[in-house]
């Protein structure tokens, strides 16, 4: 059995906070409860009460297990790259951006705001930002990183689509950042279509060249 480390234990004391800050709040939340948003931050999709309180610890589960657990169900040249990857750090990062996307949910129940375009524009972009941070440091691996066909074929093309995306995803949170600042929520997302797009290309172009 692992031993949980920092990044496990940050994991978990988060999600414990995302946990009962909703069990503290449920009983005060609308039945439906708005769980989706646009373009501006208005809500415009519902759910159950029980499924939208719920429904982040469901994925977050999933996804964590996936990180954490995955390579145990994998051949021996993914569980070595996996185990050289800060897949601990990419755990609790995916826990911050799911946590902020639970508070968002509380926030636009409880306290009925006409939007949350700020505050959603502030998660992405700090999830980006610790996302950009340690993408360089991702080996190939099939649950986290920029899985392309052509990343996912060569360490080379890898590495070096996982340096440039690194870059862009940091320069896509900071603008991110700056939407929450002025209420810009299609302007942080912009950014981050464009920062996860572009290393997309690169992979391609990058591949031909190294596979030519």
């Amino acid at each position: 059995m692992k031993t949980l480390n920092i990044w496990d234990r940050m994991s978990a004391g988060l999600a414990a906070v995302a946990f009962a800050a909703t069990a503290g709040l449920y009983s005060r939340l609308p039945d439906p409860m708005p769980v989706h948003f646009d373009a501006h931050g208005v809500a415009n999709g519902y759910m159950p009460r029980w499924l939208g309180a719920s429904f982040g610890f469901i994925v977050g589960g999933i996804v964590f297990a996936l990180l954490r657990g995955g390579d145990r169900v994998v051949p021996d040249r993914w569980r070595t790259r996996m185990h050289a990857s800060p897949m601990g750090a990419v755990s609790f990062i995916v826990v911050v951006l799911l946590a902020g996307v639970q508070g968002i949910v509380l926030y636009a129940g409880v306290g009925s705001p006409p939007n949350v375009a700020r505050v959603t524009a502030f998660v992405l972009g700090v999830f980006w930002l610790l996302f950009g941070l340690v993408m360089p440091r991702i080996r190939r691996n099939p649950y986290a990183g920029i899985r392309t066909p052509w990343t996912m074929t060569s360490d080379e093309v890898w590495a070096r689509t996982h340096r440039l995306g690194g870059h862009l995803t940091v320069i896509a949170a900071v603008i991110c950042l700056f939407g929450a600042v002025i209420g810009s929520l299609p302007l942080a997302v912009a950014a981050i279509l464009v920062s996860a797009l572009v290393p997309v290309v690169y992979s391609y172009l990058v591949a031909r060249r190294v596979n030519a």
